[in-house]
């Protein structure tokens, strides 16, 4: 089915169909054994046992209207640079948890580091982002670490040395608690796998492991949360990740299941594909199966948070006459006034190119929305996806989502009459959810 424009009174249904007649929107495994044999000051022993418990069992306030369930949001501050947009224009009370993103690692001293300190401190943005908790008392604030440009080498070095380890703990939890962190989100790409460089260190696998460990060990006393975001790709999830021992450490974790597709393949293919297409060559390709992957292989649903984008992927179609799935491209599409990059369009760019009728949107609601115009094509979620891939989440008994990023959503309301479009709609729906169920 096509339409070549988004009215509000389509948004204004899906508000309906969310909120329904009930109301309306308000604010276990063996651990790896590894060659590391140093002590830190931390309560841990040189060897870690064979087997190291952690508490399993999360609690939440009798004011949490999800029950626990989480909507991990992303602020990522290189997008500053763009759009302006900064951490004290967040709606606070969209999100349970806001991922400020990137910190990352002093490839000498080994040691947790703001990746823009102009922004992040002299600039005041870590401030803003912990001052939202004033507004909602319930959010949680993590800084997240890495990142694919930082996921280099030196990561490897970390987790190889005690020293190192037992030195970034040391640094990284005053730093946390001195600017009101809420705990850390390790977001390394990937162990093993660096920047997707597969089976390049094998012994990241089990460091990684005792990595994670040690840091839970020193963040429980400090009651700090520790999680981590990793890949969605089969392959590199079975080269870097130990993941039953993982399951073991982790508050919780978010499955990066976007970017799964790109111009990158010469061929069109929706990024963050929702299911599987009879013709993929790889059934592991999507949101589904990546989350159903890491559930099989031994983490807890509950604690696993399905990655969903606020933007969308661009491709130049070779014949614009042929602009459905699977059909040849050029490469990247264009930049966008917005997102100034070429193969990326921000969703508040798609909706007004859509609104204004340039653009034709196709409404697939199995695998994903595209939209194309000319020789361009985009791959993205409106919030009629959205909706549906939270309805998917607490049906099946998964912990959450997880919102990349905050900037790309309509902020500002220009498209649809509404800030924040996506992210409100997934809250609202995962609002109703947990209505029913409790």
């Amino acid at each position: 089915m096509e339409r070549s424009n988004l009215s509000f009174f389509t948004v204004v249904f899906v508000f309906l169909q969310v909120i329904g007649i009930e109301g309306q929107f308000s604010p276990t495994a063996d651990a790896t054994s590894s060659a590391h044999t140093s002590g830190y000051g931390y309560g841990h022993s040189p060897m870690l046992p064979a087997r190291h418990h952690f508490s399993q069992v999360d609690t939440y306030s009798e004011k949490d209207k999800l029950k626990g369930r989480r909507i991990v949001c992303l602020f990522n501050n290189v997008n500053y640079r763009k759009s302006k947009f900064r951490p004290s224009m967040i709606s606070a009370e969209l999100c349970t948890h806001i991922n400020y993103e990137f910190a990352i690692l002093d490839s000498s001293t080994y040691e947790l580091m703001s990746s823009d300190a102009e922004l992040d401190i002299q600039m005041g943005f870590y401030d803003e982002a912990i001052s939202l908790k004033k507004q909602n008392s319930l959010l949680k604030v993590m800084l997240s670490l890495g990142g694919w440009r930082d996921s280099t080498k030196k990561y490897s070095e970390l987790v190889k040395s005690d020293v190192r380890i037992d030195n970034f703990i040391r640094e990284t939890v005053p730093y946390l608690k001195k600017h009101g962190f809420d705990g850390l989100d390790v977001a390394w790409e990937y162990p093993n796998c660096w920047q997707g460089a597969i089976g390049i260190s094998e012994e990241d696998k089990p460091n990684f492991v005792l990595f994670l460990q040690k840091l839970r060990t020193a963040f429980d006393p400090e009651d700090l949360i520790l999680s981590i975001s990793v890949t969605a790709i089969k392959r590199e999830v079975e080269a870097g990740y130990n993941v039953p021992a993982i399951a073991q450490v982790v508050h919780y974790i978010n499955v990066m299941t976007y970017d799964m597709h790109g111009p990158w393949e010469r061929k069109t293919g929706h990024h963050t594909q929702f299911d599987k297409k009879p013709e993929d060559e790889d059934p592991y390709l999507n949101s589904k199966a990546a989350m159903e992957l890491w559930a099989n292989y031994g983490v807890p649903k509950i604690k696993l948070n399905l990655g969903i984008a606020t933007y969308g992927k661009t491709f130049t179609l070779v014949n614009p006459s042929n602009h459905g799935y699977n059909v040849p491209t050029r490469g990247s599409g264009r930049p966008g006034a917005l997102s100034k990059q070429g193969g990326t369009l921000c969703y508040r760019e798609i909706c007004q190119y859509i609104n204004v009728g340039n653009w034709t949107e196709d409404e697939d609601e199995k695998y994903g929305y595209y939209a194309y115009s000319a020789d361009q094509w985009a791959c993205y979620d409106p919030p009629m996806m959205v909706v549906k891939k939270v309805k998917w989440v607490a049906d099946n008994g998964f912990g959450g989502v997880l919102i990349k990023d905050l900037s790309c959503d309509d902020f500002e309301g220009k498209c649809l009459s509404m800030e924040f479009p996506l992210v409100k709609m997934m809250r609202m729906e995962f609002e109703q959810k947990m209505r029913k169920l409790h």
